[in-house]
């Protein structure tokens, strides 16, 4: 199920952690961007241009998010987990990649035609801002903690194994 890959087979990465904060990046571009485009959106009708762009993006997002949090759960998290089964944050984490996955399929729900978003435009607006703090929050306590705890964790073989995982099932196989 490689359908999801968003780099060419030549993109190459230093290691797990640059891959993952690489991804961190786009996303939060992309969520920036999402976050000017809905900027004042209560005030003022949404024209068929502006409706366009924000569900594009807003579904671009999603499928970002999707990628970046498969990618962790199906090989960093379970790594993590088993190195720290008292401590591990990996619960929680999940826990809030189900709620940041949501929110974004509610926003994205809210902008299925036109005039359902033109009737939910303030509430639009508002869930695309919390959608970005939860983002922002989330990737701050895996560049800051998580990642960095991986890597006291388990030496450069290892390390080197989660990466090549990553790549082989995410990037190399499409």
């Amino acid at each position: 199920m490689n359908t999801m890959t968003q780099h060419t087979k030549n993109e190459e990465f230093y290691d797990m952690v640059s891959l993952l904060e690489y991804e961190h990046e786009e996303i939060l571009i992309s969520l920036s961007e999402l976050e000017n485009l809905v900027l004042d959106l209560g005030k003022q009708e949404v024209d068929y241009k502006k409706y366009g762009d924000i569900k594009e993006l807003l579904a671009k997002v999603f499928k970002r998010l999707g990628f970046n949090f498969m990618m962790e759960e199906d090989i960093l998290f379970p790594e993590l987990h088993e190195a720290l089964p008292q401590q591990s944050s990996v619960p929680a984490m999940k826990t809030e990649h189900t709620e940041i996955l949501e929110l974004c399929s509610m926003a994205l729900d809210m902008m299925a035609t036109k005039e359902h978003a033109d009737v939910n435009k303030e509430r639009i607006e508002a869930e695309i801002i919390t959608l970005t703090d939860l983002v922002e929050r989330s990737f701050h306590k895996k560049e800051n903690v998580m990642y960095h705890e991986a890597e006291s964790l388990f030496d450069e073989r290892q390390l080197e194994e989660l990466y090549n995982k990553m790549l082989l099932k995410y990037y190399r196989n499409s």
